[in-house]
């Protein structure tokens, strides 16, 4: 069952007490932010880009960081095409991480640059910048290719710079496992095959 409750007329909370989830969505200007706090299990960043791609809402910026075991702390500011800022107060986040992400909204996606690299946070993972041409869906393209080498970020940061997206990734396996150095060539491949002239 989720519950809510509205601060200042703009902000509402609502908690999933099965889900130990809690999320806050405060409309700002022509935007609005979204604010996830609590347990999320790995690919939920993935059900969020697909959710969020198929009702034409674009992720301008944010961040996600994983705290613990299963708990995450999350923000990102969202700005939707069809709709006002304001109506997204009523977005059921919650029932977003109850079933899986439908890649098959995933645009295709076409990349200007790309970085990999080990590093030694988060107990090691591999670290990837992904530099692209922006557009809705963007997010949920790059989570298909992680995913389908079981790779799922642990932390992420978003930019927006006019229309070029610049996102960075600390990824691992499901378990907390680093990845390997197949997983690395595997990545790198695949991110290749993305670049354009």
């Amino acid at each position: 069952m989720t519950t809510s409750t509205a601060q200042a007329g703009t902000t509402r909370h609502h908690i999933s007490p099965a889900k130990k989830l809690e999320y806050a969505i405060t409309p700002q200007g022509g935007t609005a932010l979204l604010e996830l706090d609590g347990a999320l299990a790995s690919g939920w960043a993935g059900c969020l880009a697909s959710a969020l791609t198929q009702q034409d809402i674009s992720i301008i910026r944010g961040s996600a960081v994983k705290t613990s075991a299963l708990k995450w702390s999350a923000q990102f500011v969202i700005r939707p095409l069809t709709a006002r800022p304001e109506d997204l107060v009523s977005l059921d986040v919650a029932s977003i991480f109850g079933k899986p992400a439908d890649y098959r909204s995933a645009p295709g996606i076409s990349l200007k640059d790309y970085h990999l690299e080990v590093s030694s946070r988060h107990g090691g993972s591999l670290y990837a910048r992904i530099v692209g041409a922006d557009k809705i869906g963007f997010l949920v393209g790059i989570l298909r290719q992680l995913s389908y080498f079981s790779l799922f970020p642990v932390e992420m940061k978003l930019e927006t710079e006019g229309t070029t997206a610049s996102d960075h990734f600390w990824l691992k396996r499901i378990g907390n496992v680093q990845p390997t150095s197949e997983d690395i060539s595997n990545i790198q491949e695949s991110l290749f095959g993305l670049l354009t002239a």
